[in-house]
């Protein structure tokens, strides 16, 4: 083992990985439910204009309606009123509709029980979620109701709804009004669909990437451990291993076995230093490199090809702390070699 520099170290940075147990748990689904929360709001605002245009065209239909309670003692507040509540209505609705599909959604989800979604059973509908619901139904019905209600309760709302006519200002005005909630959920919708496409082509571009080993729905992995309180030195353990890879072989239908400290994109690493003696780094920094241990046949069993060399034997095991063997990328091999075909 060389002695690294102090200055190593330092450049390195080396420091505590603390992080809270509900990320390590969690993971990245947060993130992604974030953004699906982002797309899902667009959607709201849009199925939201989309209402109100249709209650502007509605109380416009309701205008002889309207002049008429005005003719009978109707304030501006009252009527202001019952046009929110009618909005607050038709949003509630939609709320408890909604809230209807999600608990629909989420026992499907459940049932479906697809991987990589931590703490499945603990997903529901709760009383948080119902409140949540309810308020953002409110809101919206708040926000997007109060359309007809500055358009018809507004200072010219004597005069507005007591003429039978429409003057030609007025008629522009409505269409200026129904127009621009129109921009809006056309502007929206090409937000959310360009979003979309991206999306849909970063998935499409990491499905096309290559993993380093294929036909993963034919590899089994599984965890073994080799206990012993007399602690066996570790050419008994390399023949424990060894057996256990020749009965597994053994097994009908196993065409390769292999044992792995870790294994690809399991998020668990070993990293050190690489020190070479007739290659040197090109960027001309001591970065550390992740490595692992392997037993024969490892590369063959995930079915990565072999660019340059041999595979590992049980011999190189078996002399390893006389004569260590790696086997590097070919990343790393042009790093350091700039050709790495013939390299020992």
């Amino acid at each position: 083992m060389p002695d690294y520099p102090l200055k190593l170290y330092e450049d390195a940075r080396f420091g505590p990985n603390l992080r809270p147990l509900k990320q390590e748990v969690v993971g990245d689904v947060g993130k992604v439910l974030w953004i699906l929360l982002g797309g899902i709001s667009l959607v709201l605002v849009i199925a939201c204009a989309n209402v109100a245009n249709f209650l502007l065209v509605r109380a416009e239909g309701r205008r002889q309606e309207l002049a008429i309670r005005a003719a009978l003692g109707a304030s501006r507040g009252r009527i202001a009123a019952q046009l929110l509540f009618e909005s607050l209505i038709l949003a509630a609705f939609g709320g408890l509709f909604g809230l209807g599909l999600a608990y629909g959604a989420v026992r499907v989800l459940i049932a479906l029980a697809p991987q990589g979604l931590p703490r499945l059973n603990e997903i529901g509908v709760d009383g948080y979620v119902a409140l949540f619901t309810l308020g953002v139904s409110m809101v919206a019905g708040l926000l997007f109701g109060a359309a007809p209600v500055f358009k018809f309760a507004g200072a010219e709302f004597g005069i507005g709804l007591r003429e039978p006519g429409r003057s030609m200002s007025e008629s522009r005005e409505r269409r200026r009004s129904r127009g621009i909630l129109v921009i809006v959920q056309v502007a929206l919708a090409l937000v959310l669909l360009a979003s979309s496409g991206l999306m849909i082509r970063t998935f499409l571009a990491l499905t096309g990437v290559n993993p380093g080993f294929v036909s993963p729905a034919e590899i089994q992995t599984f965890g073994i451990a080799i206990l012993d309180t007399r602690a066996p030195d570790a050419e008994r353990v390399i023949q424990i291993e060894k057996e256990i890879l020749q009965k597994l072989e053994a097994i009908p239908g196993v065409s390769s076995a292999s044992i792995s400290k870790h294994i690809p994109m399991d998020g668990k690493r070993w990293q050190d230093v690489v020190y070479t003696k007739n290659g040197a780094s090109t960027s001309g920094a001591l970065p550390l490199r992740r490595f692992h241990f392997v037993a024969p046949g490892f590369f063959k069993t995930l079915g990565t090809p072999l660019l340059a060399g041999r595979d590992i034997t049980w011999s190189d095991i078996y002399n390893y702390n006389k004569v260590p063997v790696a086997i590097v990328s070919e990343n790393l091999a042009r790093e350091y070699w700039r050709d790495p075909v013939g390299v020992a």
